[in-house]
């Protein structure tokens, strides 16, 4: 878990899992950023079960990694070794970069059961 400071607010595009608390301090805007570790190295690919070849998470878990809990993101970290074993004992099956399309299918699909969670 990593803190950092910003003197403006953080964009709403913070990567892996930024939230902000804010602080006021006399004049200044002080935010706080508190962030679970990602396991991205930016080697996005996708083999055909959508799980990334570089971090070894589902296309669902890397799109909704700043929603989930703590406990929820070390879940997840906890079941890469496995994965990335199962995934290196086919190290020549076919992958392609991760797609608008598909982040955006991915999100969707999230929000509908979240959605169907909560009915």
């Amino acid at each position: 878990m990593t803190a950092l400071i910003h003197r403006s607010k953080p964009t709403n595009h913070c990567l892996d899992g930024c939230f902000a608390v804010y602080l006021p301090y006399r004049q200044w805007k002080i935010f706080v950023v508190i962030k679970m570790d990602s396991p991205c190295i930016a080697s996005c690919k996708l083999n055909s079960d959508k799980i990334c070849i570089g971090c070894y998470r589902h296309i669902e878990e890397i799109v909704d990694w700043n929603k989930r809990s703590e406990a929820e993101q070390l879940t997840i970290i906890a079941s890469l070794g496995e994965r990335k074993r199962q995934i290196d004992i086919i190290a020549d099956a076919p992958t392609s970069a991760i797609t608008q399309a598909e982040w955006q299918a991915a999100k969707s699909a999230l929000a509908l059961k979240r959605k169907m969670q909560l009915d």
